[in-house]
């Protein structure tokens, strides 16, 4: 951890906790010596000892730490990473100690006894990039509720209880744990991770955030600067951030299709002591498809297809108007042919001077019975304001419209279907000549049943 800042772009699952192992300092091999500590006591001939001798200036430690399962966790503690890496700034005069990640910061006081200082709260740090600690996707989390911790000639050294609380899906785990740690004098900056994934390139709409994996000044703040020098800001974390910062988050905000981004920290990219980060990370976006035909899916498709959706004619569903529509299909408790969680669809609307509303018929249909269709529906702008509309997007401020159909409908025999609507959302702020239009069924919601959804006749006026 005292070589040059790392910078690299992973997905939330893999942050922070190499496969291989981690190379620990030399201290947790061998066993560290202590720095001179002595502890104040009365001599057989009633005179007084040394006074206690400690750094006088803070230390700020990069600490590595070896995990192990305690001997009361679940499934022996399977799932527990072996490693782990956090900044400690220790303040051996002051009894405190100062620490953050991903968006987290802390400090706690220490009593100090025997030549040992020990914290007398918890330090939660995350090894993804989170607003707060009730946020599936910061997980997984490592709180550490108890550090004793001692000076070395080199830095620190010490030992930890605590707990590890990781997802899976929408259900939450905790693993309690014990730990040694040692730690070497922090000469590095920051590291700077882009989530979620990717080292390839990025949909705009799917960036969430840059976590450090130390603590930055109070007041640091980050923006993407595009290559054109469009700025994209963010907000830092935690919100606040009296303590310092560890995190900025891309909060309804949108990059643009086929751009370069790299990233600006201000005033600079340093820890609590001053070490600076080298290269801050840099990001492209996928190449978009050109703008939609509003011609209701009835020409060639210009648009991202993910997953399973796909362009469906009149023969094989209802089809609100025309010959052909969109669909995403029914889901169940598992995937299937029909469906999948990477179900998406992406596409670029040209936007009219007078437009205010994007208008699209939708018919909710079914092959047993479910919930109501739930898919993420954003409207973004380019390089700007984003508006969720949710997950049910589809079954609010809808109009009926009246049938176009008479007779048995196609499917029939394998589907029942629902009313026929029209839906009205507003355009997001700032929109100029364009707006991006998403529809997502996000792989780390429960995965309930629910409908699937013809959908036709997209538009902007």
């Amino acid at each position: 951890m005292d070589g040059p800042a790392t910078v690299e772009v992973v997905p939330p699952v893999e942050a922070g906790l190499p496969d291989g192992g981690l190379d620990l300092p030399a201290a947790v091999e061998a066993g560290p010596g202590d720095a001179a500590v002595t502890e104040t006591s009365r001599s057989e001939t009633g005179t007084e000892a040394p006074a206690p001798v400690f750094p006088s200036a803070p230390t700020s430690c990069a600490i590595a730490v070896r995990l192990k399962a305690s001997p009361n966790a679940d499934g022996g503690g399977s799932g527990l990473p072996a490693t782990h890496q956090f900044t400690l700034l220790v303040d051996w005069a002051g009894n405190t100690a100062t620490s953050g990640a991903g968006g987290t910061a802390n400090k706690v006081t220490l009593v100090q006894s025997g030549g040992a200082w020990t914290t007398q709260g918890r330090i939660q740090l995350t090894l993804s990039i989170s607003p707060d600690e009730n946020s599936a996707s910061g997980r997984p989390y490592l709180t550490y509720e108890r550090i004793s911790i001692r000076p070395t000639v080199d830095g620190c050294a010490g030992s930890a209880t605590g707990n590890y609380q990781g997802s899976y899906g929408d259900m939450v785990f905790t693993i309690p744990f014990e730990a040694e740690l040692a730690g070497v004098v922090d000469q590095a900056g920051p590291s700077l991770l882009v989530f979620p994934n990717s080292k390839t390139e990025i949909h705009p709409l799917d960036l969430y955030g840059v976590a450090s994996n130390e603590l930055m000044p109070s007041g640091t703040s980050a923006r993407w600067v595009a290559g054109d020098g469009t700025l994209v800001p963010m907000s830092s974390l935690p919100a606040g951030g009296a303590l310092g910062v560890s995190g900025f988050l891309l909060k309804d905000r949108a990059l643009a299709f086929a751009s370069s981004y790299r990233l600006e920290v201000l005033p600079s990219a340093i820890d609590l002591v001053g070490n600076l980060t080298d290269a801050p990370p840099a990001l492209a976006t996928v190449a978009g498809p050109g703008l939609f035909s509003q011609d209701g899916f009835e020409g060639p498709l210009d648009a991202l297809l993910g997953g399973k959706v796909k362009v469906i004619d009149a023969s094989a569903l209802p089809v609100p108007s025309g010959t052909k529509a969109i669909r995403f299909a029914p889901i169940g408790f598992g995937v299937s042919d029909e469906w999948n969680c990477d179900d998406r669809f992406t596409a670029r609307l040209a936007v009219g001077p007078t437009a205010k509303v994007v208008k699209v018929s939708v018919l909710p249909y079914r092959s047993s019975h479910t919930g109501p269709f739930m898919a993420q529906m954003k409207l973004a702008v380019p390089n700007g304001a984003v508006s969720d509309f949710g997950a049910y997007w589809s079954s609010s401020n809808a109009t009926p419209l009246p049938s176009p159909w008479s007779g048995p409908l196609p499917g029939a025999s394998q589907n029942t279907y629902g009313d026929l609507a029209q839906i009205e959302l507003a355009l997001p702020a700032g929109i100029g000549k364009e707006v991006i239009v998403d529809i997502r069924r996000p792989c780390f919601e429960a995965g309930l049943p629910g409908d699937g959804l013809v959908i036709d006749d997209l538009r902007v006026e």
